[in-house]
This record gives structure tokens, sequence and C-alpha cells, in this order.
């Protein structure tokens, strides 16, 4: 980010793996990191509505914490929504990493495409946070920006 904007730092969120079955993933990263906080899994529905850019979307999320590091599982159940169309070309594995700009959120979006990053997906639910995946042309590493963090919780995922 450009030093002049006096940006806020950024909160970090999660680490995003994309996979054709999140409770199987997650079965694997628990028996890795024998510290991580049980497993939270919801379904998430971006309905045409709530798409700001991009195709509607159905996932499984699966969310965890091992210490300050924590993971979302994202498995697509739509055939035809973005994260589907990412598993289906780069295969299961690393997707996103994620971070929270409450206050700078449209200064964040407005300089990183400026920079000449592209929006892949983005969308907002009825009282969610904004969500944006951008990326470059670089390394094709996606990053997904939010305008707040809720509470992670199965009544509020």
């Amino acid at each position: 980010m450009n030093e002049n904007l006096n940006i806020e730092e950024p909160i970090f969120r999660h680490v995003g793996l994309l996979s054709y079955d999140a409770k199987k993933t997650a079965e694997f990263l628990s028996s890795l990191f024998n510290n991580l906080e049980p497993w939270l899994f919801i379904e998430r529905v971006y309905e045409k509505e709530d798409v700001i850019f991009g195709t509607p979307s159905h996932v499984m999320h699966g969310l965890s914490k091992c210490g300050n590091m924590s993971f979302e599982i994202v498995e697509p159940i739509s055939p035809d929504s973005y994260h589907a169309m990412q598993i289906k070309e780069h295969g299961e594995g690393f997707h996103h990493i994620a971070y929270v700009y409450p206050r700078d959120f449209d200064l964040v979006l407005d300089n990183m495409l400026t920079k000449g990053y592209k929006i892949v997906w983005a969308g907002q639910r009825p009282n969610g946070p904004r969500v944006y995946y951008l990326t470059d042309d670089g390394g094709g590493t996606v990053v997904e920006i939010l305008d707040r963090a809720l509470p992670l919780t199965p009544n509020n995922p």
C-alpha cells in the first residue's frame, strides 16, 4: 500500500483453502495441528441480489483457529460459482488470505484497484460485511478484504 495514504494496519482474518470436502480437509488439518480449536461448519448463500461482482454462491465454510492463525476451508456447493470455477481450474489447497479494514475499507479497495488489482468476486449478505476477492496478474494469490469482522458463530456466519 502507499505509505502516503495513511491507511490503518489491516486486521488478519484467515488463510483460505479450497476443498471438495471441507470436513475431510478439516480432519486432515486437525491431524497435523493437535491444538486446533473445534471446527465450525456453516453454509453460506449469496443470492443474486447479494453479489456485487460475479455469480451467486453457495458454499460450506469450515472455520477454526490455532493460536493466532485462523483457517477457512471453502467447499463450493453451487457448481457455477466463483469458488467452484477456481477449484476446477487450480485444484484444492491455498486460495486466499483475508484482512479486515474497518476504518479504511473504501480507501484500501480504491488503492488496490489503482495499483491494477482486479475484483474477481464481491458480495454482501444482509447485515453482513462487504467481502471482496481481488488479485493481480502476478502470482495469482487472491486477497480477501472485508469492511468488518463479525464473530464467527453458528448464528452469525
